[in-house]
């Protein structure tokens, strides 16, 4: 939100003139500076089809969720209508609603406390839902062109946030005006307008039940990309931007380096 980019007021001293060569006289002054504050988040990711691997290593059980403050479920889809639904139905009803209890006479049934969601806010993290993807990426230019296709969208936003207790939306558009995905160049505009509809729309669910719903992306690494997103309007509304740095460099790049560095390297990009 508009909050994350508040101006801090920092007070500086300096010294002013001298008034003779026997005496120094020091003035102190203030001035406005803007830095932005740091907000540290530390985000993972949980996939609906990870639980099946190594012996059921990566259950919400397994997971130390008070690692994290953020974690995105990935990944639901959509259409160009606007529809959402899960890309794995036996796991997503597992991981997100919990174990089943098959003894109870009242089906579906689960076992309380032993969803992913449960876990996560026992431990004080956040779960998002993850929309999107690299595979799962061109409905979005087609839906988000047209007015009902981004309030479907978000009306089902809203519809997943009541049925099970996403802490918010994070959006994994792979990427906006990218051809290969179906992207145009009018998905810069869209974008915004899809993320500021879905704004609107968590923020009016959110009023009537007084909760604070967040709302992120995932935004990629390459130069390329980050031309395609109109940032001086997202910043207003969204919450965080989420940065693809393991894209920073790859087999498209000219010189060999890491693919997500911590710092600058000496030599190369």
């Amino acid at each position: 939100m508009k909050s994350k980019f508040s101006i801090l007021t920092i007070v500086l001293c300096a010294v002013l003139g001298l008034q003779s060569m026997a005496q120094k006289t020091k003035e102190h002054v203030t001035k406005e500076v803007e830095i932005k504050p740091n907000y540290k988040q530390i985000i993972g990711y949980v996939t609906s089809w990870e639980h099946y691997k190594r012996g059921g290593l990566a259950i919400p059980q397994n997971i130390d969720f008070s690692k994290y403050t953020i974690v995105n479920y990935s990944f639901f889809q959509t259409d160009t209508l606007g529809k959402i639904w899960g890309t794995d139905e036996w796991g997503d009803s597992i991981l997100l609603r919990g174990q089943y209890d098959w003894g109870n006479p009242v089906q579906p049934a689960f076992y309380p406390n032993t969803s992913l969601i449960d876990l996560a806010h026992v431990a004080g993290t956040k779960i998002m839902l993850s929309i999107g993807g690299w595979t799962l990426s061109e409905a979005f230019p087609k839906m988000a062109a047209t007015q009902k296709g981004r309030s479907n969208f978000a009306h089902n936003c809203v519809g997943h946030l009541a049925r099970y207790g996403f802490d918010g939306i994070d959006i994994d558009w792979e990427y906006p005006c990218y051809e290969e995905h179906k992207g145009t160049p009018a998905d810069k505009e869209n974008f915004t307008l899809l993320l500021k509809t879905i704004r609107d729309s968590i923020d009016a669910y959110g009023a009537k039940i007084k909760t604070k719903f967040l709302l992120t992306a995932a935004f990629g690494a390459q130069d390329i990309r980050n031309q395609s997103i109109e940032w001086d309007k997202l910043k207003e509304f969204m919450d965080y931007f989420n940065i693809m740095t393991y894209d920073i460099n790859g087999a498209w790049s000219e010189n060999a380096s890491h693919n997500s560095p911590l710092s600058a390297p000496a030599e190369g990009a």
